[in-house]
């Protein structure tokens, strides 16, 4: 994967990551669309353990279903990252003893959430790649 391709599917990301949190929700499938000329459009979703709002988590997630995808050998005309499967943030879920969230990473994400919030979108975000010169 490219690092521009990793930066939009970063920005994709935090984007759907703040949409959910701000609207106190949680999503259980995280999804993936691509397109390719000439209008060829496919879409890849997984099903996550426990639901999320986490911008890397979503990242994450959409990276792996690039992967697997494997679009190296075509260009893409267009990139989309959604959720679905959305539950309340309070609803309990069972969770992973080694996969619990980090309360801390909450925490950031809601400090991003409010710089942003006050200062713009595109004032904060989460580190990528070096890009290649």
């Amino acid at each position: 994967l490219g690092v521009r391709t990793d930066r939009v599917l970063l920005e994709l990301s935090e984007s759907v990551g703040a949409r959910l949190r701000r609207k106190g929700l949680r999503a259980q499938v995280v999804r993936l669309k691509l397109r390719f000329p000439p209008f060829e459009t496919h879409s890849r979703q997984r099903l996550l353990k426990i639901p999320t709002a986490d911008d890397l988590e979503i990242y994450r997630t959409v990276r792996a279903l690039l992967h697997d995808a494997n679009p190296a050998e075509q260009s893409l005309r267009l990139l989309g990252v959604g959720t679905s499967d959305l539950v309340p943030e309070g609803t309990r879920q069972q969770s992973d003893l080694f996969t619990a969230p980090d309360p801390r990473a909450r925490k950031a994400l809601e400090a991003m959430d409010r710089i942003r919030d006050r200062y713009g979108k595109g004032i904060i975000r989460h580190a990528t790649r070096k890009e290649e010169t």
